[in-house]
This record gives C-alpha cells, sequence and structure tokens, in this order.
C-alpha cells in the first residue's frame, strides 16, 4: 500500500521533470539552429572540419602532422564525416544535440546542489537554468569547437560525481564517474587540466576526511581508481598511436608557449571598475540577512535584489546603451563577481556531512578558471555560461543556510538574475557580439549549391567566391595533386573530400610552428604543386605572420596561372617540377 501511494506521488514529479528537460533542450536545440542558420565563422570552422577530414583520410595528429590541441572534439567530427559523409548538416545537429543536452545536464546538477534546501527547489532550478537557452555551450558560438565540447564533458562528469553520494554502493557508478574526470583532458587542455586536478584533489580530500571519521571512504577511492585507470588506458593509446613524446611536445609544449597568457592578464579579470562596489554591496547584503535572521520578510526580499544586482545592471545596459560592447562588457562583469563570490562560500565552514556537493563549487570555480587563461572574460566565456548557473544554485544554498534567510530571498535573487541573464544573453547572442572578429554581417544571406556544404549560410560573396574556386579546382587541379592555401580559411579539403599534403591547414600564430625557410622547404620537398592565396578575409584582420616575407619567397617557386574573384592561383615554376 504504502508503496503504491508513493509512486502516485512520484508521478506528477516525474512527468514535471521530463517537461523541463524536453522545455530546455527544445528552446536551445531551437537557438543552436537559429544561430547557424544566421551565420558561420569560416576561419574557425575550417579549422575543425579540414582538421577532422584530414584525421578521417587516416592521418594521425602530433605524429604524421603538427597539432596544438587536444584530440577528442576532431576526432569526434572524423566520425561523424566518416559515419554521414561531408554533410555540413550533420555538424550542425551534432552542435544543437549537445547543447541541448548539455543545458539538461546543467539543470540536473542544479537540482541536485538545491536538494532540500528550498521547497520548490525545482522551480528554483529551472529559472537558475532557463538563461542557458540563450547561453548554453552551443548557443553563442554554434559550431563545432572545442570549448563546448570540454563544458559538455565537464558536465556529465559532475552529474555522474554527484551519482557516488546517491548511490554509494555502486561501483561501477564511481568508476564510471571516476573515468569521466579524465576526458575533458583530451578535448581541451586548459579547462580539463584544472578540472581534472581540482576533482582529484576534492576526491581525496573526502577520502581522507571519511577515514578519519571511520567512516567508508569506497566511493571516492573507486572514484579515484578510475581516474587512475583511465589515465593509463590514456597513455597507452597514444604511444601506440601518435607516440607519448610528440602528443606531450605539441599539446602542451608547443601549445603552452603561443598561447598560455601572462600571470598579469589572467588576473587582469578581477581589476573592473564596478566590482568593489557589487562585493560591498554583497557584503552589506548578507550582513543585513545574517542579522534580520528570517524575521521581516521585506529585508529578504531586499536583501535578495541587492545580491542580484549585478545581473540587474547588466540587462538595464541593454536599454540605456546603444553601443553593443557596453551592455556585452557589463554582462561579461557578473563573472569575476560570482567566482569570488563562490570561492567566499566555499571557504565559509559548513555545519554538514561532507560530500561531493561541498566540492562542486570548488571544482567549478578551478574548470572556469581554466577556460579564462585563453582569452580572458570577452573570449572565453562562450561556452562556460551552465557553470555560471551552478555556482549560482551553490551560493543561494550557502547564503539561505548561513543566513537563515526565508524563501523570500532566493525568490527575489534567482527571479532578478534568471531575467536578467535572459535580458542581457540574448541580446548578447542575438547583437552576435562574441562574433565580431569576422564579418558576418555584411550582404544578403547566401546558402551554397555544393553538396557538403548544404546547411550552411553565411552572408556576404564569401561562399559564392568559395564555389568558384572550388569549381576551378576540381576542372583544373588533379586529386593527387598538393595544395597550400593561405591563409586557410575555408573548409577547402571537407568541402572536396581532398587529401591534405601540407603539414599546416591554417596560417596563424597558434597552428603554424614553422618559419618561412622551412615552409618553403616544405612546399619543395613534399611536392607541392599549387598555392592558393585568398585575398579579402572573413576574418577582421591578418593573421598570417610575415605575409611579405613569406609571400616573397612563395613567388620565386610559383608563378600566377589564374585570378579569381577572390583567389590568386599560383603554380610551380615548369623549372621546379622538372628539377623534382
Amino acid at each position: 500500500m504504502n508503496g503504491a501511494v508513493q509512486r502516485r506521488a512520484l508521478g506528477p514529479r516525474i512527468g514535471l521533470d521530463w517537461a523541463t528537460a524536453c522545455s530546455l533542450f527544445g528552446a536551445t536545440v531551437c537557438i543552436v539552429i537559429w544561430q547557424n542558420s544566421r551565420s558561420v565563422v569560416l576561419w574557425d570552422l575550417s579549422y575543425i572540419l579540414d582538421s577532422a577530414a584530414r584525421i578521417a583520410s587516416g592521418q594521425t595528429p602530433y605524429r604524421d602532422f603538427p597539432f596544438a590541441h587536444a584530440p577528442l572534439t576532431f576526432l569526434i567530427q572524423a566520425g561523424l564525416i566518416n559515419l554521414a559523409g561531408r554533410a555540413y548538416w550533420v555538424h550542425v545537429a551534432y552542435c544543437a544535440l549537445v547543447g541541448g543536452i548539455s543545458t539538461v545536464v546543467a539543470w540536473r546538477i542544479v537540482l541536485n546542489l538545491l536538494g532540500d534546501s528550498f521547497q520548490s527547489a525545482r522551480a528554483f532550478a529551472f529559472l537558475l537554468c532557463l538563461p542557458l537557452a540563450v547561453l548554453g555551450v552551443y548557443s553563442i558560438f554554434p559550431q563545432p569547437f572545442y570549448d563546448p565540447d570540454c563544458i559538455a564533458a565537464i558536465l556529465i562528469s559532475l552529474l555522474l560525481l554527484q551519482g557516488i553520494d546517491a548511490d554509494p554502493s555502486s561501483t561501477a557508478r564511481a568508476l564510471a564517474a571516476g573515468v569521466s574526470v579524465l576526458v575533458p583532458v583530451f578535448i581541451k587542455q586548459n579547462i580539463g587540466l584544472a578540472f581534472l586536478l581540482a576533482t582529484v584533489v576534492v576526491l581525496g580530500l573526502l577520502a581522507s576526511v571519511e577515514h578519519l571519521k571511520g567512516r567508508p571512504a569506497r566511493p571516492y577511492l573507486l572514484c579515484l581508481a578510475g581516474v587512475a585507470g583511465a589515465s593509463i588506458f590514456a597513455l597507452v593509446v597514444i604511444q601506440i598511436t601518435a607516440g607519448l613524446d610528440n602528443y606531450w611536445h605539441w599539446t602542451m609544449a608547443f601549445a603552452a608557449s603561443r598561447r598560455l597568457p601572462a600571470l598579469r592578464e589572467m588576473l587582469g579579470i578581477y581589476s573592473g571598475q564596478d566590482l568593489p562596489a557589487w562585493l560591498a554591496l554583497f557584503g552589506l547584503a548578507v550582513i543585513t540577512l545574517k542579522l534580520n535572521n528570517g524575521r521581516r520578510r521585506v529585508l529578504d526580499l531586499i536583501g535578495g535584489a541587492a545580491i542580484s544586482a549585478p545581473f540587474v545592471w547588466a540587462a538595464a545596459a541593454v536599454w540605456f546603451d546603444s553601443d553593443d560592447a557596453e551592455p556585452s562588457d557589463q554582462l561579461l562583469a557578473v563573472w569575476p563577481f560570482v567566482l569570488i563570490v563562490a570561492l567566499l562560500a566555499i571557504a565559509t565552514p559548513k555545519r554538514r556531512p561532507p560530500d561531493l556537493n561541498l566540492g562542486v563549487p570548488l571544482i567549478v570555480v578551478a574548470a572556469i578558471q581554466g577556460a579564462l587563461m585563453s582569452q580572458q572574460l570577452w573570449g572565453s566565456t562562450y561556452a562556460i555560461w551552465p557553470l555560471l548557473s551552478i555556482l549560482l544554485a551553490s551560493v543561494l544554498v550557502w547564503l539561505s543556510r548561513y543566513t537563515n534567510c526565508t524563501l523570500w530571498m532566493p525568490i527575489s535573487a534567482t527571479a532578478l538574475m534568471s531575467s536578467s541573464l535572459l535580458l542581457a544573453g540574448g541580446a548578447y547572442v542575438a547583437a552576435q557580439v562574441r562574433l565580431n572578429y569576422a564579418q558576418i554581417d555584411q550582404g544578403a544571406l547566401y546558402r551554397p549549391t555544393i553538396p557538403s556544404l548544404q546547411g550552411m549560410t553565411l552572408r556576404g560573396a564569401q561562399l559564392p567566391d568559395f564555389e568558384e574556386l572550388l569549381a576551378f579546382a576540381r576542372a583544373n587541379i588533379p586529386n593527387d595533386d598538393g595544395i597550400v592555401l593561405i591563409p586557410g580559411e575555408d573548409p577547402f579539403y571537407f568541402a572536396t573530400g581532398r587529401r591534405p599534403q601540407f603539414p599546416v591547414l591554417l596560417f596563424d600564430h597558434s597552428t603554424n610552428p614553422f618559419s618561412v625557410d622551412e615552409l618553403m622547404r616544405l612546399c619543395l620537398d613534399r611536392r607541392i604543386r599549387w598555392l592558393i592565396v585568398k585575398r579579402e578575409l572573413q576574418l577582421r584582420g591578418d593573421p598570417v605572420e610575415h605575409r611579405e616575407q613569406l609571400m616573397s619567397a612563395l613567388r620565386r617557386v610559383y608563378a600566377p596561372v589564374a585570378r579569381l574573384r577572390n583567389y590568386d592561383i599560383y603554380q610551380l615554376h615548369p623549372q621546379r617540377r622538372e628539377a623534382r
């Protein structure tokens, strides 16, 4: 009888959870598809898809060609190419699916964090994650990329880690959670390593505390065993395929030398002019809530509103400032505020048994700091907004317990933060501020006629000019001839199915390890017969280092043979071909 009553009680809750998950998933998918219907950033897309096409053709990164990135995003896209052929819409569907799943997983993590801290925890979790429809992992930058994939893997790992406490007797669950901790390292080095180290520290501390208190530490030790086992397996696979020396050189030593910022730059995110005022207001709100001790509802409402002030300010900037950059700066400025507040919450002693939910904020802060190492606030935050929702949930739980406030504090704070993030985030995405390093908003929309590019949409003449290049290559360049494309902005190899014969696909500082002289020797040693130079880029600015020196050297061995609307075509001098 009791079981039947319990099942009837759980029925509406399960139905509500499914409805919530489907609505969050559907909203996120729609935004990702909408974003892809408006624009494509060729520079980033070509690197991902051409590298994936190269791997799908049988070439091994790190061993056969230099590669400064972790492999999993590229391996996934290569798998899609092998499975479905060269079809761009498949990769759009992948982004939409990963984006929707990530939002749902973030919502489950937030719901687990809230637990029994609040009445109507499901409503709070939904509100905290609703902005992820427009700020999800693939909602801002909607093309296949390693940052969104890495955050998606971190979210799945956090959910699995939470499951250890839910079912501590399950060996398989603990081992699976440990294995999942390692996955982000092989998607994006800086984020994944920070996440791995922080998680191992948290698991080690939890195991130590449990052991000292005479309680079983088995689930945490099993999780650490999963991390260790997965690490050994990964190292063996890398040694067999690419070689550990090659992998370390390119993904760690070379990548750090080209992209690791100075400490001053990493700490620069905390130098915002408004940050001291927001922190002071937060401190005043906490003191007021603590002294009030839940006695006056109006003070709890005001305290919640004060805590959410930076978010409200970011939303107000959308209405009161006509410059797209200013509202986006205000939106991004919430990050250092939340990070500092979350660290304060982490440092406050907890009067509850230790579990993984206590360590989640520390793990998340570490992963965020790892992400911000790349391009600080402006360039690095586009995929990590689900982690912000998790931190906000942790802060609200801490505030409710520390100040003994009524439910009106989290109601006012959550409602204001959620609505503000929806408004400011929606404007940020609609204006495509994060993508303004490329010219994506000029000219009429164009959809390509090439079958492999179906599903791609771009403004201006970039795509029709690219189709002209593809037609020229199809008519004049044999499939087995080697080609160098400068700077490599277009997905040439993905579109044509040709096999790259030159080690460099993208000519910029972070991916090209060769000097001008080394590039020239490679062109001759590998019998590269064709040189294709793009004149007008979609990318703002010229990414090619030492362009004049490079082009001067290339023109000594390559002669012009055709001039298309946006491409200059060169062929190896006859004397050079005969010499080879």
